[in-house]
């Protein structure tokens, strides 16, 4: 549950702050030399990104990825937790 969460806030944060941007899915493969079909897989939640992934799309956004995972950490810590382990995974970020 808690990969899921995570993937769904990576997917979702990193949409938003391109839309932001005024940028398109292809604008950010040219801005960050990830491909637009990666960029579409992760913005749909299709699988937890590679760090280095993450740090070329941040790059094309004009974001450090310290500031993506610190976005990350606080909407996963403010999911409601289901369960007991999820709870201390959650702790753990």
């Amino acid at each position: 549950m808690v990969y899921s969460i995570l993937n769904m806030n990576i997917g979702q944060l990193l949409k938003q702050i391109r839309e932001e941007r005024g940028l398109t899915q292809i604008e950010l493969e040219k801005r960050s030399g990830v491909s637009q079909a990666v960029i579409s897989r992760i913005e749909k939640s299709n699988g937890i990104p590679r760090f280095n992934t993450v740090c070329m799309i941040s790059d094309g956004l004009g974001i450090s990825p310290v500031e993506i995972w610190d976005r990350i950490k606080k909407d996963i810590r403010n999911t409601p937790s289901s369960s007991k382990g999820e709870k201390i995974i959650r702790n753990k970020f």
